[in-house]
Protein backbone atom coordinates (compact mmCIF):
# COMPACT_ATOMS: atom_id res chain seq x y z
CA UNK A 1 0.00 0.00 0.00
CA UNK A 2 1.72 3.01 -0.76
CA UNK A 3 1.13 6.58 1.45
CA UNK A 4 1.52 9.87 0.62
CA UNK A 5 4.51 11.84 2.68
CA UNK A 6 3.16 14.87 4.81
CA UNK A 7 4.77 17.64 6.05
CA UNK A 8 3.54 18.27 9.81
CA UNK A 9 4.35 22.24 9.55
CA UNK A 10 2.88 22.38 6.60
CA UNK A 11 -0.37 20.97 7.38
CA UNK A 12 -0.31 22.66 10.76
CA UNK A 13 -0.17 25.49 8.85
CA UNK A 14 -3.08 25.27 6.31
CA UNK A 15 -4.85 24.15 9.50
CA UNK A 16 -4.56 27.40 12.13
CA UNK A 17 -6.32 29.77 9.74
CA UNK A 18 -9.58 27.96 9.31
CA UNK A 19 -10.02 27.24 13.33
CA UNK A 20 -9.40 30.49 14.11
CA UNK A 21 -12.31 31.50 11.55
CA UNK A 22 -14.51 29.17 13.14
CA UNK A 23 -13.72 30.71 16.87
CA UNK A 24 -15.86 33.93 17.26
CA UNK A 25 -16.83 35.52 20.20
CA UNK A 26 -20.35 37.28 20.93
CA UNK A 27 -21.04 39.65 23.27
CA UNK A 28 -24.79 39.71 24.89
CA UNK A 29 -26.65 41.68 27.74
CA UNK A 30 -28.37 39.71 30.79
CA UNK A 31 -30.22 40.01 33.83
CA UNK A 32 -28.67 38.36 36.61
CA UNK A 33 -31.54 35.81 38.05
CA UNK A 34 -29.69 34.25 41.16
CA UNK A 35 -26.24 33.50 41.90
CA UNK A 36 -24.76 30.23 44.29
CA UNK A 37 -21.07 28.57 44.25
CA UNK A 38 -19.24 30.95 41.84
CA UNK A 39 -21.76 31.11 39.27
CA UNK A 40 -24.50 33.31 38.34
CA UNK A 41 -27.75 32.29 36.23
CA UNK A 42 -28.87 34.62 34.00
CA UNK A 43 -31.17 35.33 31.40
CA UNK A 44 -30.53 36.53 27.98
CA UNK A 45 -32.51 37.48 24.98
CA UNK A 46 -36.62 38.33 25.67
CA UNK A 47 -39.57 37.28 24.39
CA UNK A 48 -40.42 39.05 20.91
CA UNK A 49 -43.14 39.24 18.29
CA UNK A 50 -41.32 36.90 15.98
CA UNK A 51 -41.76 34.32 18.83
CA UNK A 52 -38.18 34.58 20.45
CA UNK A 53 -37.72 33.58 23.83
CA UNK A 54 -35.65 34.60 26.70
CA UNK A 55 -32.90 31.57 28.11
CA UNK A 56 -31.10 31.11 31.33
CA UNK A 57 -27.73 30.35 31.50
CA UNK A 58 -24.80 29.61 33.88
CA UNK A 59 -22.10 31.77 33.83
CA UNK A 60 -18.93 32.35 35.81
CA UNK A 61 -17.66 36.48 36.64
CA UNK A 62 -14.79 37.77 37.64
CA UNK A 63 -13.10 37.80 41.67
CA UNK A 64 -14.15 41.42 41.55
CA UNK A 65 -17.46 41.41 40.89
CA UNK A 66 -20.13 40.16 42.90
CA UNK A 67 -23.36 39.85 41.31
CA UNK A 68 -26.90 39.95 42.33
CA UNK A 69 -30.36 39.50 41.40
CA UNK A 70 -31.54 41.90 39.15
CA UNK A 71 -27.97 43.34 38.11
CA UNK A 72 -28.10 44.08 34.18
CA UNK A 73 -24.73 42.67 32.72
CA UNK A 74 -23.13 42.72 29.56
CA UNK A 75 -21.57 38.63 28.79
CA UNK A 76 -19.27 37.36 26.58
CA UNK A 77 -19.49 33.86 25.09
CA UNK A 78 -17.78 31.30 22.71
CA UNK A 79 -19.28 28.19 21.99
CA UNK A 80 -21.07 26.92 25.80
CA UNK A 81 -18.85 29.38 27.87
CA UNK A 82 -20.05 32.28 29.27
CA UNK A 83 -18.48 35.00 31.50
CA UNK A 84 -20.21 38.20 33.14
CA UNK A 85 -17.77 41.34 31.96
CA UNK A 86 -19.34 43.06 34.24
CA UNK A 87 -22.78 45.36 35.24
CA UNK A 88 -24.13 47.62 33.04
CA UNK A 89 -24.72 50.76 34.63
CA UNK A 90 -28.57 52.23 34.48
CA UNK A 91 -28.53 55.50 35.75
Amino acid sequence: MATNPVNLVDAIADTIPRISRARTATIRVGKVISTSAGQADVQVGAATTSGGTAITIKARYFVGYAPAAGHIVALITEKDVWLILGRISTT
